[in-house]
């Protein structure tokens, strides 16, 4: 098809989704990115950005049925990931994942009573749908530290770490307004390794394709489970990947996920081993689409783009490039305030170990406070024989950007 008569939607046109974008360009796909946000990259990459809020669903489902796309797509985003497969569903038009399996994610608590039901390894949760429901647990069998969180959020908006329960009922509050659902989940804080988890699903079976370790704020605070960088590989040992592969694959079997890219969190526990926090049917938020590219030659962007359009995935024919023993993705934090100027990127970019810089924000943007992964600058996707010499080459760069902010 030629992109006159080839027509795909994309939800969001944010940077979780430019990869994805990029990717159905390249398929030779017409694409119209619904964003309202007027910085959004994919107006510098989608054929028409068109100004809708990426999850204003009423409105997305109307404009859908007058455009009558032949596929649409999204990833990056539950969300929009859950709104993608409306659309699908109200058009009859191809999904990689149904309405009922994309929300999933959206519902902790629920996923969580699935994951539980089939003996998987998941934290100790309690669920409330009012903060007066977290007065009648027994909180003397609470083990503090705790994780609260939205049961249905937008990223880590109302996620944070209490060290008693005076800081839990803090957080519960914080948390309930957030939450999209009016249900909050108190769990269990598991010490150990955070590690993220890329793969795909194709026709029932998980493919393990990247563990790295999720280095993030651990402490209570705004910026508290925020990753600031990706270290590839996290292991190497063959009994722990053959587990994660495991339980990966029982969990995505539980949770009838047939055809979808994977991206998801868990916990490396030394006594319990990996211990899952999330799992979530689409490609990964945070850039892991090109970590996954670089560390193993492996196109995850265009296999979900041609599973958007219904077409089957061939794994060899996806590895395009070749792969490297380590990779680090390393997230640019800069101090809060209006952007003064930029300078440094092309010569970070062009250094040894580079694979790729990029800058999220213009001149004159308003940066606030970190406390999500919006707040998040850029980042730095280093390689190399080691993590030690991809982190060496990532840190070479980082010093070689200067951003002044007033």
């Amino acid at each position: 098809m030629t992109p006159e008569n080839s027509k795909t939607l994309v939800i969001g046109g944010g940077h979780p989704q430019l990869c994805l974008i990029e990717a159905l360009i390249e398929e030779g796909q017409n694409v119209t990115v619904l964003d309202d946000r007027e910085e959004a990259p994919a107006h510098g990459k989608a054929h028409k950005v068109v100004s809708i809020n990426r999850y204003n669903v009423e409105e997305i489902l109307k404009f859908s049925e007058s455009m009558l796309p032949e596929y649409v797509s999204s990833g990056g985003s539950d969300k929009a990931v859950y709104i993608m497969a409306l659309v699908a569903e109200k058009l009859g038009i191809p999904s990689y994942v149904s309405s009922s399996v994309a929300k999933l994610p959206m519902e902790k608590g629920s996923t969580r009573k699935i994951l539980q039901a089939n003996n998987l390894p998941i934290p100790k949760t309690y669920e409330g749908a009012c903060p007066e429901d977290f007065q009648e647990i027994n909180w003397e069998d609470i083990i503090f530290p705790v994780v609260i969180k939205p049961d249905e959020g937008i990223g880590q908006t109302g996620v944070n770490k209490a060290n008693s329960k005076i800081e839990a009922f803090s957080s519960i509050q914080e948390a309930f307004e957030a939450s999209q659902n009016g249900k909050v989940l108190l769990q269990e804080f598991i010490e150990g390794s955070e590690i993220g988890v890329n793969g795909i699903v194709i026709n029932g079976n998980f493919k393990l394709l990247t563990t790295s370790y999720r280095n993030s704020s651990r402490e209570r605070g705004g910026a508290f489970g925020v990753a600031m960088e990706k270290v590839y590989p996290a292991t190497t040992d063959k009994n722990k990947l053959s587990k994660i592969q495991e339980i990966m694959n029982k969990a995505c079997e539980v949770m009838e996920i047939n055809n979808a890219p994977i991206y998801a969190q868990i916990i490396d526990n030394q006594e319990r081993g990996p211990c899952i926090i999330e799992v979530m049917p689409r490609l990964g938020g945070g850039e892991d689409p090109r970590l996954v590219h670089a560390a193993t030659g492996f196109n995850l962007s265009k296999a979900t783009a041609l599973l958007s359009m219904g077409k089957e995935i061939d794994m060899e024919s996806l590895t395009d490039k070749d792969p490297q023993q380590s990779v680090v993705l390393r997230f640019l934090k800069i101090s809060s305030g209006t952007i003064q100027s930029i300078n440094g990127l092309l010569e970070a970019a062009n250094l040894p170990g580079i694979e790729k810089v990029e800058f999220f924000f213009p001149e004159g943007y308003k940066v606030g406070e970190l406390k999500t992964s919006r707040e998040r600058a850029g980042y730095i996707l280093a390689s190399g024989n080691t993590p030690e010499e991809a982190l060496k080459s990532a840190e070479r760069a980082e010093k070689t950007i200067k951003i002044k902010t007033l």
